[in-house]
């Protein structure tokens, strides 16, 4: 675990949430091309004709797999970091332009250094070149990369250049265009509010589209339509009880406007009222009948975040032929390490700067696991473990928690182990638990009922089919999506895998399985006073145990267990 569960988790939600609907409705406009496309062969019709390439490259025209009819530029390159220069017409200096390309990998490069890296010649030192996009992904897979850029007043000769490293790239839909902000005026249609609002919401004047809404709402809302978009914006200010009577009164107009009913599941949910978001869902279920899996059964199993779990199965379905592939190339590249079940413990900021209770926990798990290497991580260290994304790095900025869910995974997917959050508290050599746990599974973690499972502490082979695949689904959905519609996003897409994928599901299933409640007794009572035979009785009831180092509403007396946790007296 980390310092705080992110503050900015909640503004990602809202940021789902704000989604567009099935109606249709204005969009704020990204910038726009200025003086049309500049690539002069943007589908690489002309194959490697024109291209500037160095010698150490070959390239010739081939169809994209999977994208029947499109062709694309398959390039080889036998040595290191290679750039290929597209033809392109002049770029004028003092110009911004905006740079997008495609690209396909059968399998992951040798030297991964796919990028867009733009040139010219500059006679000042500060009017040199220095920018570059983030690189794609280095996995078998469709990716796609993009660089806004100004050529410098005083530049000449510019150019961009598409990097890849040894291997195979097939790049694909090329596009290069001089690029101006958008007009996002707004003019309001009096004849009709509900499109005044939806233009209002475009252009991000949530005050005037909330009174056209009301307007709407007042004067019948026939379709429910301004009653959906202002339970939206309900949902987003976690107004749960007047999103929940807007929403209803917008489902029962459309019920076959599935969506509805799903958002006001939600409402019901956060309000606590489980049984009216069963029957919420249920109903939105009724019309939603394309579904790649059982949604009354994922329904039966658990009412919670319906329509999160819902949303993450629909995408894990769409992609689990990429995410099977990913997870399998790296299964047949295993690193060669000399880890021995190592244990990975992180705290983003270092261990010198965490809370005592954190420290107490470190020093615990030291002392108790002596022939055992414990690995102390912090966020500018990981680079000599894992190679971590930049694209991933820079989106979950800050966001300690579900960063933290992501690198769990690379590191128990490269070097096998265990991880556990900085809080939890080990009295024991965890050794011979993981060795049980392991002995007929290639992953453990602790469980409430099948896939439901808690991720603060993992144990995995280095082989784990199940951790690869999660890997591989968790990494990809913050590609392509890179949001969070829940919190507990992490757990939602194993759930997600397990009911979608047959290896995962028999790999899991025949693992050890022990339930989660135990090693969260200690939790309920740390700010109480400490009593010896039931610290004893806790500490018996599991191997590890989850503690917490925010939301404690008070100081602890000297004399609680948690005071006697830190002073490391029990």
């Amino acid at each position: 675990m980390t310092a705080n569960a992110p503050d900015d988790w909640l503004a990602r939600f809202r940021g789902a949430l704000r989604r567009t609907p099935q109606t249709p409705q204005p969009q704020p406009e990204p910038l726009q091309p200025a003086g049309g496309e500049l690539a002069a062969d943007p589908g690489f019709r002309d194959g490697p004709e024109n291209v500037d390439m160095p010698a150490t490259v070959t390239a010739e025209r081939v169809e994209v797999p999977g994208r029947a009819g499109v062709y694309g530029l398959g390039v080889t390159v036998s040595g290191g970091d290679t750039g290929i220069a597209p033809p392109i017409q002049p770029l004028a200096p003092g110009v911004t332009y905006r740079a997008d390309v495609s690209i396909f990998l059968a399998e992951p490069l040798s030297v991964p250094t796919l990028r867009i890296v733009p040139e010219w010649v500059a006679d000042e030192p500060a009017d040199r070149p220095s920018v570059r996009s983030m690189p794609a992904r280095n996995e078998y897979g469709h990716h796609r990369i993009s660089l806004t850029f100004t050529v410098p007043a005083g530049a000449r000769d510019a150019l961009v250049r598409l990097h890849s490293g040894e291997g195979t790239t097939i790049w694909y839909d090329y596009s290069l265009t001089a690029v101006v902000a958008p007009d996002v005026t707004v003019i309001p249609d009096g004849d009709d509010p509900l499109a005044a609002a939806r233009a209002a919401l475009a252009a991000g004047d949530l005050p005037v589209a909330v009174t056209a809404l009301r307007q709407v709402v007042k004067a019948g809302d026939p379709d429910g339509d301004a009653a959906w978009e202002l339970g939206r914006i309900a949902l987003t200010e976690q107004r749960w009880s007047a999103a929940e009577q807007l929403l209803r009164g917008a489902a029962a107009k459309r019920p076959e406007a599935f969506e509805r009913g799903y958002a006001l599941a939600l409402a019901y949910d956060r309000l606590k009222r489980r049984d009216d978001s069963r029957r919420a869902s249920a109903a939105a279920l009724v019309y939603d009948t394309k579904l790649p899996f059982d949604g009354p059964a994922l329904l039966d199993s658990d009412v919670t975040s319906f329509g999160a779990r819902r949303e993450v199965g629909i995408f894990l379905a769409e992609h689990l032929t990429q995410i099977r592939t990913q997870a399998e190339q790296r299964l047949a590249r295993p690193v060669d390490s000399t880890f021995d079940q190592p244990i990975f413990v992180y705290w983003a900021q270092g261990f010198d700067s965490a809370p005592p209770v954190v420290r107490a926990c470190l020093a615990a798990l030291k002392a108790n696991n002596p022939d055992s290497r414990v690995h102390e991580l912090s966020l500018d260290g990981i680079g000599d473990y894992v190679d971590v994304p930049e694209d991933l790095v820079a989106s979950l900025a800050g966001d300690h928690y579900h960063f933290s869910d992501l690198l769990r995974m690379l590191l128990l997917e490269k070097f096998g182990g265990v991880w556990l959050d900085a809080t939890c508290l080990v009295t024991e050599p965890l050794r011979p638990h993981v060795d049980r746990a392991l002995a007929k599974g290639s992953v453990f973690a602790f469980n409430y009922t099948g896939p439901y499972l808690v991720n603060w502490f993992l144990a995995s082979r280095p082989d784990s089919y199940v951790m690869h695949l999660w890997r591989a689904a968790s990494f990809l959905w913050w590609e392509k999506r890179g949001e969070i519609v829940d919190l507990l996003l992490h757990h939602h897409i194993f759930e997600m895998l397990h009911r979608l994928d047959d290896r995962f599901r028999a790999e899991w299933d025949a693992g050890l399985r022990l339930n989660a409640t135990p090693p969260h007794a200690l939790q309920s009572v740390l700010l109480k006073p400490y009593e010896p035979e039931m610290f004893q009785t806790i500490m018996e009831s599991a191997f590890v145990h989850k503690l917490r180092h925010h939301a404690l509403n008070e100081a602890p007396n000297s004399e609680s267990y948690l005071s006697r946790i830190i002073r490391r007296d029990y």
